[in-house]
């Protein structure tokens, strides 16, 4: 008994470029999202943790923020 499948063969190259791709979306959005927002410290010092997140990080207090977005 044999089953043939029709698998997709991991392409790696394809795969960093599409992660590359969607990682940049993500990081404009995020620095289009922090025009005008400010910590609970009152501070206005956000920065992105690392490229391709939501999260961001307060320079004074260090506190951490997921930025939320309603569809």
């Amino acid at each position: 008994m044999s089953q043939s499948s029709n698998v997709e063969v991991y392409n790696r190259e394809a795969e960093t470029k599409r992660r590359v791709e969607h990682n940049r979306k993500i990081d404009a959005i995020v620095k289009l999202s922090l025009i005008g927002k400010s910590c609970k410290c009152g501070s206005n010092n956000l920065k992105q943790i690392r490229k391709g997140s939501y999260i961001v990080r307060c320079i004074n207090c260090n506190s951490k923020h997921r930025l939320g977005f309603k569809v």
